[in-house]
């Protein structure tokens, strides 16, 4: 198994784990907050995080596309 699964397995195990605590304990609203705040913490981390040899690859090269800086004129006008 990849890494991949394996953080996939243990994260669903842990969720399910943690929401018959909060439904036990009568503060199942919470659930809610818990998968915000799990999610803005994930966020964070794919932010900060390296990808080491691919991170040239995931940068945006924002201006340095032919294509996408081309002009097409016939877009612009309407054709009969």
């Amino acid at each position: 198994m990849s890494k991949l699964e394996v953080a996939y397995d243990l994260d669903a195990l842990l969720i399910a784990l943690l929401a018959s605590l909060l439904i036990s304990k009568g503060i199942w609203e919470f659930s809610f907050l818990v998968l915000g705040a799990s999610s803005f913490l994930l966020m964070i981390t794919w932010k900060v995080l390296s990808f080491g040899s691919i991170d040239t690859f995931l940068i945006d090269k924002i201006g340095k596309s032919k294509v996408a800086n081309k002009n097409y004129p016939f877009y612009s006008k309407k054709i009969i």
